[in-house]
């Protein structure tokens, strides 16, 4: 996993793959990112809630995974195992000053893959699917896993790279006396593998 302040589109696969006819998911993970600043002043990412469930439909799991927030767990790297037909929900930690950013979708891959898709931004009360018009305010993106290559025996691991783009918000005083919102866009790019660092 690394961080990383984006200077090109380079490498940025939108994750838009059509799903397979009947396609559901099996298992829906859901993970939310968080930081911890350490003694030595460094910066220390990992994810402070982790769950593997099932779930009878997509708005149920929605309604679990906007439920997230308390921190149940910490565990880096920021590895997603993923070893079946998936749903796979990343959220950023709500007490954060930052978010998905409205300037792009929330997660893309670094190559063309293919077998991830339906990308959807999770809001409140609403969704919007991966490239739409976007607004800020996304703390949660949601996609699909069609086909995990562990689905086929031969082929036992694999490791995928993703982007999550972010944006760090920061006010920023004028010598008028306004404050403007100034934006610190990031890149969070973990690895979608099996077996993964992290296993749920």
């Amino acid at each position: 996993m690394n961080i990383q302040t984006p200077i090109s589109a380079s490498g940025v696969v939108p994750i838009n793959d059509v799903a397979p006819v009947g396609w559901k998911p099996n298992v829906v993970l859901i993970f939310v990112i968080d930081f911890i600043v350490t003694d030595a002043g460094h910066l220390h990412f990992g994810y402070s809630f982790k769950e593997k469930a099932q779930f009878s439909d997509l708005n149920e799991a929605l309604d679990r995974a906007r439920a997230t927030g308390a921190s149940l767990t910490w565990e880096t790297p920021l590895d997603i195992d993923v070893n079946d037909k998936a749903l796979v929900f990343v959220g950023l930690a709500k007490n954060r000053n930052w978010e998905f950013s409205p300037r792009s979708d929330g997660a893309s891959l670094k190559q063309p893959i293919g077998g991830y898709g339906k990308l959807l931004h999770v809001f409140d009360n609403t969704t919007i699917p991966g490239g739409r018009p976007m607004t800020s305010g996304c703390k949660m993106i949601c996609f699909s896993a069609f086909s995990p290559p562990t689905l086929d025996t031969n082929v036992p691991d694999y490791c995928h790279g993703m982007n999550f783009h972010v944006d760090i918000i920061q006010p920023d005083a004028r010598e008028d006396g306004s404050v403007v919102e100034k934006r610190l866009p990031l890149i969070i790019d973990p690895d979608i593998r099996h077996p993964g660092g992290n296993q749920a």
